[in-house]
């Protein structure tokens, strides 16, 4: 056979009965004068596009709003049913569906807002014998707060947070689900990774934006191609599309709240997690649309 031919060409070296292994000058004779396959050096040609600022910004802020909205839905609809912390931790697969219901939102979105709420000490776990998940008492205080403050806590919780929301709904090594709140999405370098993803937005000029998040994907491998391991470019698509659901990326470019968040100056006090940055704040407010004072009854109201 063609096995026991190559083995008495002496270009296979058999190991024992079953078993034959390829030499490794015949390994490197087979690859030729590029073993690693063909290197482009070159940095990679990645489509730009250009909008303005403004558009960025109003839309950016018009899905800071958004995502307020649906925080609030879901705060309240944990005031009021009770969602057990499941023995190994986390947030239950069916409490979840039911999460994003009530919050009008699909699942991953609902988990982002958990895993942000949970970070910013909005969301809680009690001290109980069979402990619940409920709003903290600091949301009674960043629940009074203006549209643009109560942003500015989530959002600064969001770009520190340790943790990838996105494997939420996959199953870990043994074949269980991710759950919310769990130790499975917990991944340290998370944040650095975020901020990488979003520094590489920041080195554009305001407006503009990369082709699409796989473009960006290729653009930072090709910078740091030994950074970032299996889920190096999985982690780029879900930072960008976590970062639209914020307001702090629309139109996939960087907002100008965006570029604010990532001003190293404005890092929360670790003594104090729930302090908002007051310029990142004003950043928002200006982009904020003009609050509707006057409204008109027709004949049918």
């Amino acid at each position: 056979g063609p096995v026991g031919s190559l083995v008495e060409k002496g270009l296979l070296t058999r190991r024992d009965a079953d078993t034959v292994e390829l030499p490794r000058q015949v390994a490197l004779a087979l690859r030729g004068d590029r073993p690693m396959g063909s290197l482009d050096l070159s940095r990679p040609d990645v489509p730009l596009r250009v909008r303005e600022t403004p558009l960025v910004d109003g839309t950016g802020a018009g899905a800071a709003l958004e995502f307020l909205r649906r925080t609030d839905l879901l705060l309240e609809w944990l005031a009021r049913e009770s969602v057990p912390v499941l023995r190994s931790g986390g947030f239950g697969v069916r409490e979840l569906k039911r999460a994003a219901k009530a919050a009008d939102t699909d699942e991953p979105t609902a988990a982002l807002v958990l895993e942000i709420l949970h970070a910013a000490d909005l969301v809680g776990a009690t001290e109980s014998v069979a402990p619940e998940w409920l709003p903290t008492t600091t949301w009674d205080v960043w629940g009074t707060g203006p549209e643009e403050s109560r942003w500015a806590v989530l959002a600064q919780a969001w770009l520190e947070l340790p943790r990838l929301p996105g494997l939420v709904g996959r199953r870990d090594e043994t074949g269980k689900p991710i759950t919310a709140l769990s130790d499975g999405p917990r991944r340290p370098p998370a944040a650095r990774d975020r901020r990488r993803v979003l520094d590489a937005l920041a080195d554009l000029s305001p407006g503009t934006s990369v082709g699409s998040p796989e473009d960006l994907a290729r653009l930072l491998a090709w910078h740091a191609p030994r950074r970032g391991g299996r889920l190096r470019d999985e982690t780029v698509g879900w930072t960008v599309a976590e970062a639209t659901a914020i307001g702090v990326v629309a139109l996939d470019a960087l907002t100008t709240a965006g570029r604010v968040l990532l001003d190293p100056a404005l890092r929360p006090d670790p003594a104090h997690p729930t302090r908002h940055p007051t310029e990142l704040a004003a950043t928002l407010h200006a982009a904020l649309p003009t609050p509707v004072e006057e409204i008109l009854l027709q004949a049918d109201l």
